[in-house]
């Protein structure tokens, strides 16, 4: 009977404390335990060697990336789970990225299979303070792709290099040739500071500079940097990778890092997402993005703050941000601001046409690529810095380059991109491309009939 008895209070005792906090059974809770989130758009072997080395020590991990390709095709996945951290309270102390990086976003094996995470999402994220627990607490940040910390520094390729890359990976010829502008000339932030604005609260970024190995490759140095930094002791690499300091110095981790994977023959970098020598720099341009990015402020006021923003040195690095604020103005201001009712609005635009970058018209025309030189005139044309008759002799002047290589003949990359930006051409354009000048394209088909079509839409509203 005693012996029943005993049983049956061991069984009580069992179920009552089950429900008990963790921290009172001697476990700690789910917020305390170091979590790594991972997003896995490409190969997953990086994950694995972090897995195999890190669990062991305590950590849990996270894929943040969803199971159902479905649930991925939809750009607000990355929403969804943002939100799931900040109700499960889960912050990353370390986040690992793997995927092909094309400037614009991370993806898969092929582009367009459905696995893509879009920086213009994480800028937004970012901006907005929406995800904090994944973009603003990790203590290191691993980017495993290529360029994903690159400057502008050249290194083996060329910008034509670059776009048969981008090509091959299945990226259309204009996103092309914007990524490649991107990644080496001056129309652009450089990708570690967008990373840098991206991740601003995280500690420690680390990725590479050109050239990332595919995920077999890169594994084993993987490998070797964690046995490294655990030099023997478990307790060592736990301590390391949880390390938050402030200092301008590079993490012991990122020592580590730059070491082993350059002795590998692996193009590393890092960089300091909290640095005291130029964290205020990335700080004031990260304020500035998100000021214009953000749709509470009146469009007056956005303009006068972008109109003070292109006088300054570094004017032309901001260019893709205007352009996206550019696109959410109403059409009726987009062209010329002709008789636009709120006369702040008037004013601002026309404050914000006389605010020519230093060095915008010399650095367009330096360009050897059709499609960004075109982009870039036409943009000018449309803000006023430069006349009717300069923004059509210089995009006749793009369209010939493109023409030419082409064996003077249309094609649909083409056709895509003036399609594009059919709504923005002035009327002049859009008549020279019908005109006997260009009687010789006529012959591309179905290309040419399409190229009509779309510059004769009555839904666009072109410009005078």
């Amino acid at each position: 009977m005693t012996m029943r008895m005993s049983g049956l209070a061991f069984l009580l005792f069992i179920f009552f404390t089950s429900d008990l906090a963790p921290e009172m059974q001697g476990r700690a809770p789910a917020s305390q335990i170091p979590t790594v989130c991972t997003l896995t758009l490409n190969s997953s072997d990086e994950k694995k060697v972090f897995e195999q080395v890190l669990k062991p020590v305590g950590f849990r991990f996270r894929e943040l990336l969803p199971e159902k390709k479905e649930a991925v095709d939809s750009r607000e996945w990355l929403s969804r789970a943002c939100r799931d951290l900040e109700q499960e309270k889960v912050s990353c102390d370390i986040v690992l990225i793997s995927g092909h990086f094309g400037g614009d976003l991370f993806f898969g094996v092929q582009r367009d299979s459905g696995l893509r995470l879009f920086m213009d999402d994480l800028q937004k994220h970012s901006c907005e303070n929406s995800c904090q627990a994944l973009l603003g607490k990790a203590a290191h940040v691993f980017l495993m792709g290529c360029n994903t910390l690159a400057g502008k520094d050249p290194d083996h390729r060329s910008q034509e290099d670059y776009v048969q890359v981008l090509r091959a990976d299945g990226v259309g010829e204009l996103d092309a040739h914007r990524i490649a502008q991107a990644r080496y000339g001056p129309f652009s932030q450089n990708f570690r500071d967008q990373m840098r604005q991206v991740f601003f609260g995280s500690t420690q970024l680390l990725g590479f500079h050109s050239v990332s190995p595919a995920g077999a490759r890169v594994a084993p140095a993987l490998r070797a940097f964690l046995k490294a930094v655990e030099a023997g002791d478990p307790a060592r690499l736990k301590s390391a990778l949880l390390e938050r300091s402030s200092s301008g110095e590079n993490s012991s981790v990122a020592r580590s890092y730059l070491r082993v994977l350059n002795q590998y023959g692996f193009l590393a970098a890092s960089a300091r997402g909290i640095d005291s020598h130029s964290k205020e720099q990335i700080r004031k341009i990260r304020e500035n993005v998100c000021t214009l990015r953000d749709s509470e402020r009146w469009y007056s006021e956005r303009m006068d703050f972008m109109a003070e923003w292109m006088r300054t040195e570094d004017a032309l690095a901001y260019l893709p941000t205007l352009m996206i604020f550019f696109r959410q103005w109403p059409p009726e201001l987009v062209n010329g601001g002709l008789g636009y009712a709120d006369p702040r609005e008037q004013s601002a635009w026309m404050r914000l046409s006389q605010a020519r970058p230093r060095g915008y018209l010399e650095a367009t025309q330096q360009q050897t690529m059709g499609f960004s030189r075109f982009q870039w005139m036409l943009l000018g044309y449309q803000m006023g810095w430069i006349s009717l008759e300069q923004g059509i002799s210089e995009m006749k002047r793009s369209l010939s380059v493109l023409w030419k290589r082409r064996g003077a003949r249309l094609d649909s990359d083409t056709v895509d991109f003036l399609c594009q930006v059919a709504p923005s051409l002035p009327i002049a354009f859009r008549e020279w491309v019908e005109s006997r000048e260009l009687s010789h394209l006529r012959s591309s088909r179905p290309h040419y009939p399409r190229l009509i079509h779309c510059l004769k839409d009555r839904s666009a509203q072109p410009h005078p």
